[in-house]
């Protein structure tokens, strides 16, 4: 009987050492830069918040029947009628199919070992964010851009940011 108490306490005890030397759990500092859409939508550029909402509400150009579901029930959200729902989603496979493309461009050049332009990729994707936000502005109705808009807002809660002020 004396050797299992031995053996407890000898494999109890390391155990109880080890807990006792832990680190201190991880604390996540935050940014003091950080914009908070929750808190500070107006904050969130509307670049930002339009091309978070088409990224949301576009689907990827091989895209399944889930990704195509998916994307109705986004599209249905907007009250939009049979025309402008069609124009829409003309836009948006348009939009990401672009995206794509300047994303895998931009990643292709640093695989080469190019050293790719960052300010660059980004004002090209506020470009295509630009260019798109005209489209929706010119095909679709004033009510129904309106309400795209209002989507845009609601994303724009979602958003978490660092300024690079």
């Amino acid at each position: 009987m004396k050797v299992y108490s031995i053996v407890f306490v000898v494999l109890v005890f390391p155990v109880g050492v080890s807990a006792q030397n832990s680190p201190p759990p991880h604390q996540h500092n935050v940014p003091t830069n950080l914009i908070d859409g929750s808190k500070t939508p107006d904050l969130i550029p509307d670049s930002t918040g339009f091309r978070h909402s088409l990224l949301i509400t576009a689907v990827v150009p091989n895209a399944s029947n889930a990704d195509f579901v998916r994307q109705q029930a986004e599209v249905s959200k907007l009250g939009l009628t049979e025309s402008e729902k069609l124009k829409l989603r003309l836009v948006l496979a348009n939009f990401r199919g672009q995206y794509e493309a300047l994303i895998q461009r931009h990643n292709d050049r640093a695989k080469a070992g190019k050293h790719p332009d960052l300010n660059l990729l980004l004002q090209q994707l506020d470009d295509l964010v630009a260019s798109a936000r005209t489209a929706i502005n010119t095909t679709l109705s004033s009510d129904s851009v309106a309400r795209i808009e209002n989507l845009v807002k609601i994303h724009k809660n979602l958003i978490q940011i660092v300024s690079s002020h």
